[in-house]
């Protein structure tokens, strides 16, 4: 717990990442990581996998641009540094272990950069009282332009959810057509790009106790991505992590958009 606590307040970042929640989750996902190393690992596995053959195909030796690059957890880094030119690592927070990392290669570049293009002019909305919500665009970041290649990782899924949660503190309810607007924005972002993009994203949560699925909730199914060229499970937390006497899993796919 101190340790994350002096992460949290050494941390430098614009105050609507602070105000807004983001960097207090990816403090804590740096201290779950650590604890569901093992869980995670299977799920980590395929995600470096699925980059390295989406190198191979479309950017060795190129630009390619990666979304969501976070703790690095699911990032073949080793493996970008060697195959690329020059590869973008994009996210709002990056902890200072992950830029001890990537500042190690001159070819790997971290850019703090709010994906959604939203964060900023949303606190601000929150914090004056604003009704209703600005309407989302659909961000067009400069950090994508020369990129042969783009790579959204478990991030989709993830877009609504500090929107959601500073709303909450503020005794807001943020609409879910919001979230959802949070969402397909990224998706035509990706789509609208003249490069390959490759989606890696939860679809569905399912609850588990006692050796069966006791329920089960949508993340991104109700966006009607198409069939996935690959799936699996992640066993996101188990017994004891996010609840006493039930396992989370993530079912996660891998689409080419």
């Amino acid at each position: 717990m101190l340790k994350e606590l002096w992460r949290y307040y050494t941390t430098p970042v614009p105050r609507y990442v602070r105000e807004l929640g983001f960097l207090y989750e990816v403090v804590a996902l740096e201290a779950r990581a650590k604890r569901c190393q093992q869980a995670w690992q299977p799920h980590s596995d395929i995600c470096k996998q699925l980059i390295q053959e989406a190198v191979q195909q479309y950017a060795m030796n190129r630009h390619v641009s990666l979304l969501g690059s976070g703790l690095l957890t699911d990032v073949p880094v080793d493996y970008f540094a060697s195959h690329t030119q020059r590869t973008n690592l994009i996210d709002i927070v990056h902890l200072k272990p992950a830029l001890k990392v990537l500042n190690a290669y001159p070819n790997l570049y971290p850019i703090a950069d709010d994906i959604t293009d939203e964060a900023e002019q949303f606190h601000k909305a929150l914090t004056t009282g604003l009704v209703p919500l600005p309407p989302v665009k659909t961000p067009a970041p400069d950090h994508l332009e020369n990129s042969n290649l783009i790579i959204s990782l478990n991030l989709l899924s993830q877009l609504p959810l500090a929107f959601k949660g500073a709303a909450a503190k503020r005794g807001r309810n943020l609409p879910k057509a919001y979230g959802d607007d949070l969402m397909k924005a990224h998706l035509e972002m990706l789509r609208n790009h003249p490069a390959p993009s490759l989606l890696i994203t939860d679809q569905y949560q399912e609850y588990w106790q006692g050796g069966e699925c006791i329920d089960r909730s949508d993340m991104t199914t109700h966006l009607n991505l198409g069939e996935p060229f690959k799936k699996w499970q992640w066993h996101i937390a188990p017994k004891g992590e996010a609840y006493k006497n039930m396992d989370v899993i993530h079912h996660v796919a891998a689409w080419w958009l």
